[in-house]
């Protein structure tokens, strides 16, 4: 007994070591962009871009149409797709502009949000961007891209580039893994839900 528990004194620590190294490698290098199969769930994945630089890009394929899709991100009822934003008010502009109002949840307490939303609609892809840094987070850069894959199947990203004081970049990553994972599949149940469309 004693023996196991030597090695452990010494394989504990070294395999908290270990696990620590893996979590900031995999929320520090960026991955190849990888579009998930229809099914497989939200796919998460630190990645480059020349638009937001290395940020947190969630996928998911959905069966459902490219319209319909993006009806659910623009609703008004947003918040219950994204549980982490409180009091969210839009204020929409005739020039396919938006701003949005109220606060995000950190880890320990929330954040004032406040930040333009530029619409671009395509013909075969929908798009929502926004930079809206203040206070204490640094940066606050994203989008919402949906793209039609099929005549009743869209693919869906969300992309967040995010850093905020006192806070290390990869541990923010971390968090957005988590969260964006949970509005995709959010966004999946509300569209499984729903039948205003």
């Amino acid at each position: 007994m004693r023996r196991l528990l030597r090695s452990f004194a010494v394989v504990g620590p070294l395999t908290l070591v270990a696990l620590c190294a893996w979590v900031v490698a995999r929320d520090s290098l960026a991955e190849t962009p990888r579009d998930p199969a229809l099914g497989e769930g939200p796919l998460v994945q630190v990645v480059d871009d020349p638009d937001l630089g290395r940020h947190v890009r969630a996928a998911v394929r959905l069966p459902y149409r490219l319209e319909t899709v993006w009806h659910v991100v623009t609703d008004e009822t947003y918040a219950d797709v994204c549980p982490y934003l409180h009091a969210p008010a839009v204020t929409p502009d005739p020039d396919r502009t938006a701003r949005m109002t109220g606060q995000i949840q950190g880890l320990a307490n929330a954040f004032p949000l406040e930040m333009t939303l530029r619409e671009e609609l395509l013909l075969d892809e929908y798009r929502a961007s926004w930079d809206g840094a203040q206070g204490d987070v640094l940066v606050n850069r994203g989008r919402w891209v949906v793209r039609r894959t099929g005549p009743d199947e869209s693919l869906v990203e969300m992309a967040v580039a995010a850093e905020v004081r006192g806070v290390p970049v990869f541990l923010t990553r971390g968090v957005l893994r988590g969260r964006l994972a949970v509005v995709l599949r959010n966004l999946h149940a509300r569209l499984d839900a729903g039948t205003d469309w």
